[in-house]
């Protein structure tokens, strides 16, 4: 290299001298090696270039020629794992998790031809199966949506108790009772009852001495509201204590919407000193409850008396996805209906009698009332109200007066309303000048879900309109 640099890669006497030499002795080496390099060329002619295919150093297999040929459809390569229609077989399972015998077939059917990729039994997929795109299948349980109902003082904890202690009346629940009932929360002694299946402190009890007139209950009503489609489910740790006036106690706990009994369960403790789960699940799917507030009861009905013990209640409501109510926030043409809701906005009745509540919205739609089959009055709506409330304890103050809607705006406007127990209530001059105003009397059908749709009196929209919605009190 040295001397390569040294001649700046001008061709010299040296430099032919050197190429020479390199040359003779790459022929000297060759020469030498001359023996083995033609035995190994002559092998892979032979093998190129002869009528057979040697298949080890003592077997060939003859290979007839191309006239002798059978006909043969093209090879189309094939990308494992894609079906015919690019899509990729219901899903993917890296961590070789889906190992089921009735999907070893790669198309993933089943013998009578029909898809099988939703999973089937497979018990590490999801158990809400695919909506039938590109994941395929579309089978298992409809994917849904659940939350959690809050409820006020679910392990009656509200009331401090020593060790022993007891008072009548629970805190957040509405007490009902006939005859000798009477309804409370109690701090269990050990001896009372197994507490390893007490939550906390304090359980709550429902006693009466016995009779055909003796009752117990208590009951909560919930700020969610009742939707056609979805299903409510309430638990609660139920039992009996260990002391005389404590057995084996009936129970009844329902569910309801509105008025409306939706769900139910009963049965008997069973004398176990302890507490153990009970479930109730809503069975009824009727559309016409939509909105009406969803009320949980647990009852020591009438018969022997003694101490029914209830603790840790807990509920959820779980919605298929897409059913219920839709939230809408743009303008849809056709007559009012429930089927569409505005963002709720949740509050109560003391709340709206502290402040009022305020919304700038526009009035107006496209279609004529008076055609809509149900409604009162006249105008021109939309389809989706401007405003859904959740209220609750409306009616728990008797200072309360009435609920007021209450429309401010230029125009002649128009106003409708559908409260918790899908009664429409309509209105269209009882405001200032030519706007409308709704005071509601009846504060118990307002508890759950409560939609206010704002029209206008001619076709012509209306582009500022304020709503105000108060409770108004003696």
């Amino acid at each position: 290299m040295s001397f390569l640099r040294a001649q700046d890669g001008v061709a010299t006497v040296d430099w032919v001298i050197v190429c020479a030499t390199a040359t003779m002795a790459g022929f000297l080496a060759l020469t030498l090696g001359q023996s083995g390099l033609g035995t190994y060329s002559a092998n892979v002619r032979d093998e190129v270039q002869a009528p057979y295919f040697e298949t080890s150093w003592t077997q060939n297999v003859p290979i007839p020629d191309p006239e002798d040929w059978d006909p043969m459809a093209p090879i189309t390569p094939q990308i494992e794992g894609i079906d015919p229609g690019g899509n990729l077989g219901g899903h993917f399972d890296p961590a070789g998790l889906d190992d089921r015998p009735e999907d070893a077939d790669e198309n993933n059917d089943n013998d009578d031809g029909s898809d099988d990729s939703g999973y089937g039994n497979d018990p590490n997929a999801p158990t809400n199966g695919g909506s039938g795109g590109t994941g395929g299948g579309g089978g298992g349980t409809p994917a849904t949506t659940q939350s959690n109902i809050v409820i006020e003082n679910a392990s009656f904890e509200a009331t401090g108790h020593g060790n022993g202690g007891w008072s009548s009346g629970v805190p957040g629940w509405t007490i009902q009772k006939g005859g000798s009932g009477d309804v409370g929360d109690f701090n269990p002694t050990s001896n009372a009852l197994d507490g390893s299946t007490v939550t906390g402190n304090n359980v709550a009890y429902l006693y009466h001495g016995g009779g055909s007139s003796s009752f117990a209950s208590m009951s909560q009503t919930f700020t969610t509201t009742y939707n056609a489609g979805s299903t409510y489910t309430f638990s609660a740790d139920i039992g009996d204590g260990a002391y005389a006036f404590s057995g084996n106690e009936p129970y009844v706990v329902n569910i309801y919407a509105g008025n409306t009994l939706i769900g139910t369960t009963s049965g008997t403790t069973g004398d176990i000193n302890a507490l153990q789960t009970v479930t109730v699940t809503s069975t009824v799917n009727d559309t016409s409850l939509n909105g009406q507030a969803i009320r949980f009861e647990i009852m020591h009905p009438s018969s022997d008396g003694g101490d029914l013990l209830v603790d840790n209640v807990r509920g959820s409501v779980s919605t298929p996805v897409g059913s219920g109510p839709q939230v809408v926030t743009t303008p849809i043409i056709g007559c009012p209906v429930p089927d569409y809701i505005a963002p709720p906005h949740t509050t109560t009745g003391n709340t709206l009698a502290d402040q009022a509540y305020f919304v700038d919205t526009a009035g107006g739609g496209q279609t004529q009332i008076q055609g809509c089959a149900g409604l009162p009055g006249r105008g021109f709506f939309n389809a989706n109200p401007a405003i859904t409330l959740n209220l609750s304890d409306m009616a728990s103050n008797p200072d309360f007066r009435d609920f007021e809607v209450r429309l401010d705006s230029s125009c002649d406007t128009t106003l409708l309303i559908r409260d918790a127990q899908g009664n429409w209530h309509y209105d269209d001059d009882s405001g200032p000048g030519l706007n409308s105003r709704l005071r509601l009397s009846n504060l118990a059908d307002l508890n759950g879900q409560v939609s206010i749709w704002v029209g206008t009196f001619g076709s012509t929209p209306c582009a500022d309109v304020e709503v105000r919605v108060r409770v108004r009190e003696w």
